[in-house]
């Protein structure tokens, strides 16, 4: 699991509407200690992308999820294009599309290419 740290970076640098992760615990100067405060279960993968959705009037259907693990199963099950990049075997099957690559621009084209159908 990504953790929240890692998620709102590419929050931030690309402009993403929306984001979350594991979150780690902190003393009380901010440092970050190495425990998990809070895990994210594949389940709560698939709330935050229905609650981003509900608040901004967008179907599930129209959502595009890459993921490489079994945790990512539910989601991909709950959105119109499942991508499995670099994935396990479990993943892979249930994407729509599966790509081993180093490059996760390669997902640029299978999204363009399921917009314009």
């Amino acid at each position: 699991m990504t953790l929240s740290l890692a998620a709102e970076y590419f929050l931030d640098r690309y402009s993403f509407d929306g984001a979350f992760g594991c979150e780690l615990d902190e003393d009380p100067h901010g440092r970050l200690g190495g425990t998990v405060r809070k895990y994210v279960e594949p389940k709560d993968k698939v709330s935050f992308m229905r609650e981003y959705c509900q608040a901004n009037a967008i179907d599930p259907s129209q959502c595009v999820a890459v993921g490489d693990a079994r945790a990512d199963v539910p989601l991909f099950e709950a959105v119109g294009l499942a991508i499995a990049i670099n994935a396990t075997e479990p993943a892979k099957a249930a994407a729509d599309v599966a790509i081993d690559t180093d490059d996760l621009r390669a997902v640029i084209p299978l999204v363009s290419d399921r917009l314009s159908t």
